[in-house]
């Protein structure tokens, strides 16, 4: 059986340990016997992980030549779990999250290479880090020696780059959005150039003509100290806090935290989030599906694509098998008239009916091509 990787995130309040996302299993040809998980290194900010991959002797120790190989995976924050890493797409020479010592054959046919890992940043004058280090150390059996090879990651990967869809990286559409539109994703592989907004000196977004439209785009770059939170569209969160603390969870803050447990499930975030307890326990996972949260559990698998959050998700089994992974079939397609609109089902959009989920509802889909109408006395 493939060896696996389970990261565990400490709870200081209640003294546990809670498990990130699933196990990791390596995506190494072969993975069965390749000793994954020998040494592994997470970053000081939690969202690089090196795991290297060893093939270990009948008595358990790496005397095995001509062996080892080190995948990447960065955290996720959406999903809250970790994902392979992909290449740079400047660095043509890569095509996958596998780091092998191939520069020297003479020395790989005779060493074990990543027997131990360890991550580094550097970081400029205000603490951000600026790139990626990971050292690794192996052995060489004909020269009984080991050695040390250093790997500047953000030269050629996407380190802190977690996101359910590798593919709308860098595929000339700017998925305006986090995590795509970020520096970690490096504004969605370039796809969203930066552009400054006349007025707000240190602010630069994709979309200049968000700020101050009167809609509060509320995530970065938009809604930042930097953009004046929206140019004034979102309220500043030193002056009025939209989310308020609830008893009994610690790290859940929302705008109503009467929702909490009173025994509908609100199944949407941040009260569906495991921080708020799955809405206060009010909320219940799907049969054969323990991480899928939804609001009515009979729409999985009842032949329609559901396509929005939370039932389209890998959580949910791409809603209980009725809509196609994006892995084999990208289930977004673009909408004439709308560039950065990208639905499972066009027709949907300007047909007379208002979809009012997202992404149809959403700006980018100009409210689902004007079927739908904001409620009297709240524009927005």
């Amino acid at each position: 059986e493939p060896g696996s990787v389970q990261v565990f995130d400490y709870d200081v309040v209640n003294k546990k340990y809670d498990p990130i996302g699933v196990a990791i299993i390596s995506n190494h040809d072969p993975a069965a016997g390749n000793g994954f998980g020998y040494s592994v290194a997470l970053s000081l900010d939690g969202n690089t992980l090196a795991i290297s991959s060893i093939k270990l002797d009948n008595n358990g120790n790496p005397t095995v030549r001509n062996t080892g190989a080190i995948e990447l995976f960065a955290y996720d924050p959406t999903y809250k779990n970790f994902r392979a890493t992909f290449p740079n797409p400047t660095q043509t020479s890569r095509n996958n999250n596998i780091i092998m010592d191939n520069e020297n054959e003479v020395r790989r046919e005779s060493s074990a290479f990543g027997i131990e890992l360890s991550l580094a940043e550097n970081e400029d004058v205000d603490g951000v880090s600026t790139s990626t280090w990971l050292s690794v150390r192996s052995y060489n059996f004909d020269t009984e020696k080991g050695y040390v090879k250093v790997y500047n990651l953000s030269e050629q990967f996407y380190p802190k780059c977690g996101i359910q869809y590798p593919f709308l990286i860098g595929n000339g559409v700017c998925d305006d959005r986090p995590p795509y539109n970020t520096e970690a994703c490096r504004s969605d592989g370039g796809d969203c150039q930066r552009n400054p907004v006349d007025g707000f000196p240190d602010c630069f977004v994709h979309n200049p003509y968000y700020i101050n439209d009167g809609e509060c785009d509320d995530h970065p770059p938009y809604n930042t100290k930097e953009c004046e939170w929206d140019g004034g569209d979102c309220t500043p969160p030193t002056t009025a806090p939209q989310r308020n603390p609830v008893d009994g969870y610690p790290n859940c803050f929302v705008h109503d935290p009467s929702e909490i447990n009173n025994g509908n499930c609100n199944n949407i975030p941040p009260y569906i989030t495991k921080e708020c307890g799955r809405d206060g326990g009010d909320c219940d996972p799907v049969d054969g599906f323990p991480d899928c949260f939804v609001y009515n559990p009979s729409w999985l698998n009842n032949g329609e694509c559901d396509d929005y959050t939370s039932y389209n998700t890998e959580a949910c089994g791409w809603d209980g098998g009725d809509c196609t992974p994006p892995t084999t079939a990208p289930q977004r397609n673009p909408v004439d008239g709308y560039p950065n609109c990208f639905v499972h089902d066009p027709s949907e959009i300007n047909n007379g009916n208002c979809n009012n989920i997202p992404p149809y509802i959403t700006k980018e889909c100009g409210r689902d091509g004007g079927d739908c109408d904001p409620v009297d006395g709240f524009p927005d």
